[in-house]
């Protein structure tokens, strides 16, 4: 089932074994948040499409670069309300003849994939980087229910946030 609306997804979340996995369990909807630093602990853990956010810089040097070195899909930049260009295969995006002196807008829209709705999600290792038709089956694990190679926590992937 999937749900779709103006509404958040909060949890409790703690580190994975790397820096871009976190874990997450005790799920429930909320208010959905203005401001967001992350976008899985900020309530769009399940989240897939095109999400945009602001920020008002204040710059004194305008031959800049934005510069990012988190994974993601795709990036759209505008400044001041200009598109400035794309990021997919390239961790920077030079925005000199974009910007002035004091205050810019900077505006990214960031298109995210399916990664954290598409599974599997309970593995030991966290995250697999290959999956096939038996990382669901874990055929000869279970017992009383449960599996000895699953965790209860779901694993998340997260993007630059």
């Amino acid at each position: 089932i999937y749900l779709k609306g103006n509404f958040g997804v909060y949890g409790d979340f703690s580190q994975g074994v790397r820096d871009d996995v976190l874990l997450g369990e005790n799920f429930v909807i909320g208010k959905q948040k203005q401001n967001v630093s992350c976008l899985i602990t900020d309530g769009f853990p399940f989240f897939s499409g095109d999400i945009t956010l602001t920020q008002t810089l204040n710059i004194e040097n305008v031959d800049s670069k934005l510069v990012i070195d988190k994974r993601f899909h795709l990036i759209s930049v505008k400044v001041n309300g200009n598109k400035v260009g794309d990021m997919m295969f390239s961790s920077e995006l030079d925005l000199s003849d974009y910007l002035k002196k004091g205050e810019n807008e900077l505006e990214i829209t960031l298109t995210v994939g399916n990664r954290n709705l598409l599974g599997p999600f309970h593995t030991q290792d966290q995250e697999d980087f290959s999956i096939g038709p038996y990382s669901f089956e874990r055929l000869g694990t279970w017992k009383d229910g449960k599996s000895s190679i699953l965790r209860e926590s779901y694993s998340f992937v997260k993007t630059i946030l």
